[in-house]
């Protein structure tokens, strides 16, 4: 006769407490898993913004470096939070405080990165789904953008020079948008003011 496995127990022939051992057992388990990856030795970083700055040898970003092209009529504010820098990438936290009198939905903000050896790299962040009251801020993050071993395609980009960045949209609640002049033109090195 084969032994019955007892783990829910709703059955009379399995012995009492089988299903409070096996909870306990599990409970146990799944701790020991969360106590494993959240120990700082564990190698898993999470969202600690400062473990991001030592894994990729980031410090403050020299002056200079960092500008801001702040559109006219924009219905943003925006300023840095934090800057930090490594030798071929970047890590820039912003804030984009709503100045309008209507409540913001999304948004999107495009950077501009020049190196040495390669000029005008661009990307973009954006966001949706938030809603920003008259005077909220927005908080956004770059994360590291650049090249982490200094090569494109295999050839050195050399040292970042600079980060321009520029709002680019602003959605609002009531379905209306707010863009730059020249809208469309996010991609071209020409639509950034620096």
């Amino acid at each position: 006769m084969l032994a019955k496995t007892c783990v829910w127990v709703s059955d009379s022939e399995c012995p009492k407490g089988t299903y409070m051992q096996t909870h306990k057992i599990l409970t146990f388990l799944f701790a020991l898993l969360l106590g494993i990856l959240l120990s700082p030795n564990s190698g898993w970083k999470g969202s600690d913004p400062k473990s991001v700055d030592e894994e990729y040898g980031l410090t403050n970003c020299p002056e200079g470096i960092l500008y801001l092209d702040q559109a006219p009529g924009s219905p943003v504010e925006m300023i840095v939070l934090e800057a930090k820098c490594g030798d071929f990438f970047s890590n820039v936290r912003l804030r984009l405080t709503n100045i309008s009198d209507k409540d913001i939905r999304a948004y999107d903000v495009y950077s501009i990165e020049d190196y040495e050896n390669k000029k005008c790299v661009i990307s973009g962040t954006g966001g949706s789904g938030i809603i920003a009251k008259k005077g909220e801020p927005i908080e956004i993050s770059s994360g590291v953008s650049g090249f982490e071993d200094g090569l494109s395609y295999g050839k050195p980009v050399g040292k970042l020079q600079r980060v321009v960045f520029k709002v680019t949209s602003i959605g609002f609640v009531d379905g209306t948008t707010w863009t730059p002049e020249n809208p469309g033109q996010e991609n071209s090195c020409s639509f950034f003011s620096l």
